[in-house]
């Protein structure tokens, strides 16, 4: 597929849910799980930045170029979805599955999309998590990468400690893909029903504000009426 054919977009993290997330919907994170994300789909986001988050933010692109400097040839170059302002791909399939690559690997000549690449910095304590190869909650990120780009491998470029790196492939996995999208759309399914649940409470309690104000309105009114009408009569008599 070439790069131009992808369908980008800037999506609502309210309306989807992204390749990071699948580890917990599918109840594989060691984190979080599926109520927790559909929560903060319903709810709003209250995930923080912390500091292992800002520094894999900031190191993403000096890493990026390392790993350009390494293993892209003459033929083959980096492409970085996020300067375009829609980095999210939905899963052509099922439209509330996307994934947001870190980047992608292109053919100068044809711009076909040979992999996908994502970049990680981790501290020397966490190595240990990769000595078998891709920790499962990145897999199945990949995994849903790989489903949503339509490519049969991802790539893994990782720095570890700030001064040793590695370089993993990690391959499709049919019956995992198949576990997400099952599990996933149950959760989806869910999250559909809540909001469902939740925009009719809204409208019951809309409707009973409502008709609560208008009785106040008509106690005020009629008292006002009273009261004229007392003020009125006492005019008379006097």
């Amino acid at each position: 597929m070439k790069i131009s054919e992808y369908e980008w977009e800037s999506i609502p993290r309210n309306e989807v849910f992204g390749g990071s997330e699948m580890a917990a919907v599918i109840g594989r994170s060691k984190w979080s799980n599926k109520q927790d994300v559909v929560k903060r789909k319903l709810f709003g986001d209250d995930v923080k930045q912390n500091k292992a988050m800002f520094w894999g933010t900031q190191l993403e692109a000096p890493i990026a170029e390392v790993y350009k400097d390494r293993f892209c040839t003459d033929e083959t170059y980096l492409f970085d979805p996020v300067p375009g302002g829609k980095p999210q791909v939905r899963h052509p399939d099922y439209p509330w599955l996307a994934g947001s690559a870190d980047r992608l690997i292109v053919e100068k000549e044809t711009h076909e999309v040979l992999g996908g690449l994502e970049i990680k910095a981790i501290g020397t304590f966490s190595k240990k998590a990769w000595k078998n190869g891709v920790p499962d909650y990145y897999d199945i990120q990949a995994q849903t990468y790989m489903m949503c780009y339509g490519l049969p491998a991802w790539e893994f470029f990782v720095l570890c400690g700030g001064q040793d790196d590695f370089h993993l492939v990690l391959e499709e996995n049919p019956f995992l893909q198949e576990e997400i999208i099952q599990k996933g759309g149950e959760a989806y399914r869910e999250l559909i029903i809540y909001r469902k649940e939740l925009e009719l409470m809204e409208t019951v309690q809309a409707l009973e504000a409502y008709e609560n104000l208008l009785i106040k309105g008509r106690e005020e009114y009629e008292k006002e009426t009273q009261e004229a009408a007392g003020n009125s009569a006492a005019l008379k008599m006097g």
